[in-house]
C-alpha cells in the first residue's frame, strides 16, 4: 500500500500524533483532521486526493464521526474505516449501516490496524470492479438491445422445440407478424412446406453434435400468404455440459435477389440460344461473360478469356489506334458500331460487324459494356465476288465490243466457264480419286475438286500456312513450258503437280493436281508434328488428316497429269478462240452499222 494517502480524523492530539507516526512507518502518507467538520472540508475541498479515511467516532463538540462519514460519502466514493474505543453493539451496527470497510478498536496495535486498512483497500477495489462490471453489463445489454432492434437483418431466438422466444423488428417485417403473434408460433409453422426438410436435415446434425451452425436458403410463408425467400444462418448456444439452450437465427430477405437470379437465368438462356456472339465487360473492359456463340466464333472457352480485354481478338493493322477510338467513344457514354478484321484462337481471321453498348447503374454511372458481334465473312466474300464479277463483265465487254479493247487485260476468271469446267473435273475426280484445281496468277483458286482436309482445314485456314500455299501456287509452279508439267513439294511439305494455262501467249494460271504423297516415299511424321505445334494445330487431328492424304504411283500421276495438261491446252485454245471470234463479230457488226449510216 506504499504511497496511499490516509486522512486520520482524531480529536485527541497525542493519540493522533502516535497513530500518524506508526502509519507513516508503514509507508502511508497521512493527513490529520481534529474534527468532523475539518474532515468533511478536507475531503470535499482539498485538491490532494485521499485514498482512505480512518474515522474516530467521538470528535468533541462538533459533529461526530458517523455524521462526518455520511456527509463525505454522500459526495465521495471513498473507503472509511472507523477507529474507535467503543465496543457497544449498537455503535458498531450504526457504523455498518454507513459503510462496510471495517471497524477497528483503538489500542489494537499497528499490525491489526495496517491489516484492516489493507483489507479495506481490497474490498473497495473489489467493489469498484463489481460496479464497473455491472455498468458494462448494463451498457452491453443496452447496446445489444439497440443492435438487436435496429439490425438490418431479421434476428430470432429459437428454443430447441422450435418456438420463437425473441424476435427483432426486421424479422417481424420480413414475415408480416407482430412480436406478440410470433411468441406463440413455431418456426416450422412459418416455413414453406417444401422446405421444412432442409431445416430438419441441418437440425439433426446440430443435435448429433456434428455442427453448431448452418446456412441455408429457404422460403417462409408471409402472413399475407405469399412466399418469401430468405437466407438463414443459425448458430446454437450450449451450456457448460454441451446441452443446447437455444439457437440464434439470422434471416436475410433475398426475394429480390432470387427474382434477379431468375431474370438473369432467363436472359442467359436467351443469350445462349442466339447465333450472334455476346461479350460483356466491366468498366475497365475486362471480359466477364461470353456466350456459347462467342466461344464458337473465337475458339476460346470462357475460362480462357475471363479478365482479358477484347483487344485479344483485333487483327486490324491499326488495331491499337482503332481500339483507342472505341474506348474513347464508349467511355463517354456513346454506343459504337463498326466492322473490323478479327482473329480466332487458331490465328484465322474473319470480318466482324459489332456494336458496343454502355451498361449503366440506376444512378447513371457506367458499370460495364456489352458487345454483340457477327461474322460477316460470307457477306464480305459475296461483296468481293460481286465486285470481281462486275469487273470481269466490264473487262469482257470492253475486250469484246470496243475496238480498243485489250484481250490481254482479261483475267483467267473472265475467260473460262468455271461452272462447266468444275462439273467436268468432278466427274474425273469420281473416276480417278485424284484432286485437282485451277488457280490464277494471283493465287486465287477458281476451281477446286477433291482437296484434302489437311489443306482445307489447316493449311488454307492458318494465315501463315495459307501464305505458303499461295507462294507455292505462284512461285514454285513458274517456269513450266506450255504443254508440260512438273511435280514440286509446297512449303507446307505436300506434293503438287502443275501445268500452265496459256491464253494468247499469256500465262494466266495453272492447272494443279494434288495434294498427295508417292507410294514409295516415307512420310516424316515428326516434321508434320512440329508443324502442328508451330502453327497451333490440334496435333492429333492434324496427324489424322495427314494419314488421310492419298498415296499414288508416279506412273498413275504422270498419266493423269498428261490428260489434264492436254485439257489445259484445250481450255486455252477454245477460250482464246471464242474471245477472238466474239471480238471479230463485234467489229464486223460495228463496220456494218457504220456503212448503214453512210448509205
Amino acid at each position: 500500500m506504499l504511497g496511499k494517502t490516509l486522512l486520520l480524523v482524531e480529536d485527541e492530539v497525542f493519540i493522533a500524533m502516535n497513530e500518524e507516526r506508526q502509519l507513516s512507518s508503514r509507508g502511508y502518507n497521512v493527513f490529520h483532521a481534529a474534527s468532523g467538520e475539518e474532515a468533511v472540508n478536507l475531503v470535499l475541498n482539498n485538491d490532494e486526493p485521499i485514498d482512505l479515511i480512518l474515522m474516530d467516532i467521538d470528535l468533541g463538540s462538533g459533529i461526530d464521526g458517523t455524521e462526518a462519514a455520511e456527509q463525505i460519502l454522500a459526495n465521495k466514493d471513498i473507503p472509511v474505516v472507523f477507529l474507535s474505543s467503543h465496543t457497544e453493539p449498537e455503535v458498531v451496527e450504526k457504523t455498518e449501516k454507513i459503510t462496510s470497510y471495517g471497524y477497528v478498536v483503538k489500542q489494537s496495535g499497528i499490525v491489526v490496524l495496517d491489516a484492516s486498512i489493507k483489507m479495506a483497500f481490497k474490498l473497495f477495489e473489489a467493489r469498484q470492479r463489481v460496479q464497473e462490471n455491472e455498468i458494462a453489463v448494463i451498457q452491453s445489454e443496452e447496446l445489444f438491445r439497440t443492435l438487436f432492434d435496429q439490425a438490418a437483418v431479421g434476428v430470432a431466438q429459437v428454443l430447441q422445440d422450435g418456438m420463437l422466444t425473441m424476435v427483432n423488428a426486421r424479422f417481424c417485417e420480413i414475415i408480416g407478424y407482430t412480436r406478440e403473434e410470433l411468441s406463440n408460433i413455431n418456426f416450422r409453422d412459418i416455413t414453406h412446406p417444401d422446405d421444412v426438410s432442409l431445416d430438419d436435415e441441418s437440425i439433426q446434425r446440430v443435435i448429433a453434435g456434428e455442427i453448431d451452425s448452418f446456412e441455408i436458403e429457404k422460403r417462409y410463408i408471409h402472413k399475407a400468404g405469399h412466399a418469401v425467400w430468405i437466407q438463414l444462418y443459425s448458430n446454437v448456444v450450449r451450456d457448460e455440459t454441451g446441452t443446447i439452450k437455444y439457437a440464434i437465427a439470422v434471416v436475410t430477405d433475398i426475394s429480390n435477389k432470387k427474382e434477379a437470379d431468375q431474370n438473369i437465368h432467363f436472359l442467359s438462356s436467351i443469350t445462349e440460344q442466339v447465333n450472334d456472339s455476346i461479350i460483356v465487360t466491366d468498366k475497365e473492359f475486362k471480359i466477364t461473360y461470353i456466350n456459347k456463340a462467342g466461344e464458337r466464333l473465337y475458339g476460346y472457352s470462357i475460362n480462357e478469356i475471363l479478365g482479358k480485354t477484347p483487344a485479344l481478338f483485333n487483327a486490324e493493322p491499326m488495331s491499337n489506334q482503332l481500339q483507342q477510338e472505341l474506348y474513347s467513344s464508349v467511355m463517354n457514354g456513346n454506343n459504337f458500331e463498326s466492322t473490323w478484321l478479327n482473329k480466332r484462337k487458331d490465328g484465322s481471321t474473319f470480318y466482324c460487324n459489332f456494336r458496343i453498348s454502355v451498361l449503366c447503374a440506376d444512378d447513371g454511372d457506367i458499370i460495364g459494356y456489352i458487345g454483340i458481334q457477327r461474322d460477316i465473312s460470307d457477306i464480305k466474300r459475296s461483296e468481293e465476288l460481286l465486285r470481281e464479277s462486275e469487273s470481269s463483265v466490264r473487262r469482257k465487254l470492253k475486250a469484246i465490243t470496243e475496238p480498243s479493247g485489250d484481250i490481254g487485260a482479261l483475267e483467267l476468271v473472265d475467260i473460262i466457264d468455271t461452272n462447266s469446267i468444275k462439273a467436268m473435273m468432278e466427274d474425273l475426280y469420281n473416276v480417278t480419286g485424284i484432286g485437282s484445281a485451277i488457280v490464277d496468277m494471283k493465287g486465287n483458286v477458281l476451281v477446286g475438286v477433291g482437296w484434302q482436309d489437311i489443306c482445307t482445314k489447316y493449311h488454307r485456314v492458318n494465315p501463315e500456312t495459307e501464305k505458303h500455299c499461295v507462294e507455292s501456287d505462284i512461285r514454285l509452279s513458274s517456269g513450266i513450258n506450255t504443254g508440260e508439267f512438273k511435280a514440286y513439294k509446297c512449303r507446307n511439305n505436300m506434293w503438287d503437280m502443275a501445268s500452265p494455262i496459256v491464253i494468247g501467249n499469256k500465262h494466266m494460271g495453272n492447272f494443279f493436281l494434288g495434294q498427295y504423297f508417292y507410294d514409295d516415299e516415307e512420310v516424316d511424321r515428326e516434321l508434320f508434328r512440329q508443324q502442328a505445334r508451330r502453327y497451333g494445330f490440334n496435333e492429333d487431328e492434324y496427324l489424322a488428316a495427314l494419314d488421310r492424304v492419298p498415296r499414288y504411283k508416279k506412273e498413275v500421276l504422270n498419266k493423269t497429269m498428261s490428260f489434264y495438261t492436254r485439257l489445259a491446252g484445250l481450255i486455252s485454245q477454245l477460250s482464246y478462240s471464242n474471245i477472238k471470234l466474239a471480238n471479230s463479230v463485234s467489229q464486223l457488226q460495228r463496220a456494218q452499222e457504220t456503212n448503214n449510216r453512210k448509205l
